[in-house]
């Protein structure tokens, strides 16, 4: 199987990664059901895929770069939400 990277809100990003969800009960709710309705995923991308990782060496920065993006009208690839914001990088087996 290859790997596909998505892209994650932050209110997503922040369940996966640290079991943090949304002060508000129907938002907690939506994160916590599309979370948990992924395949095998884990956070970040698949070190070497589209440049990323590649020739940055010890630079967090650039690493850093590829693993998300400032800001984003696109939907979030775990819970369709199409409000702006950051988007940070998780990998599925597709």
């Amino acid at each position: 199987m290859m790997d596909a990277t998505r892209w994650a809100c932050y209110d997503c990003y922040a369940f996966m990664v640290n079991g943090e969800l949304p002060e508000d009960d129907q938002c907690a709710g939506v994160v916590r059901d599309a979370v948990a309705s992924l395949p095998s995923y884990s956070p970040g991308r698949v070190h070497g895929v589209d440049g990323c990782g590649r020739d940055h060496g010890d630079d967090h920065d650039e690493m850093t770069e590829c693993e998300s993006i400032t800001f984003s009208w696109s939907s979030c690839d775990c819970c369709r939400s199409h409000l702006g914001g950051y988007r940070f990088a998780f990998t599925v087996d597709a």
